[in-house]
């Protein structure tokens, strides 16, 4: 799946720690979480689309969070069921 070029600049490692950090919401004592499923609703900015194609973006998007995050030293991304 092609991951286009506005996307992928969303992707870019101080694009995405941003994002993060806009969209955590710190819990008492922890660490604050983002669910992944949020974070790419917020870089499709509800524009996923519809059969197919959106299962394999969506997919390819999970994925290219998990790389970028993976490199991230001040980020940790925890494999969970969403």
């Amino acid at each position: 799946m092609h991951i286009s070029q506005t996307l992928q600049e969303k992707l870019a490692p101080q694009a995405l720690r941003a994002l993060v950090g806009r969209l955590a919401v710190p819990i008492e004592g922890r660490r604050a979480g983002v669910n992944v499923a949020r974070i790419v609703q917020e870089l499709l900015d509800g524009e996923l689309g519809s059969g197919p194609d959106q299962a394999a973006l969506y997919q390819a998007l999970r994925e290219a969070v998990r790389r970028t995050v993976e490199a991230l030293p001040d980020l940790l991304y925890v494999q969970g069921l969403s």
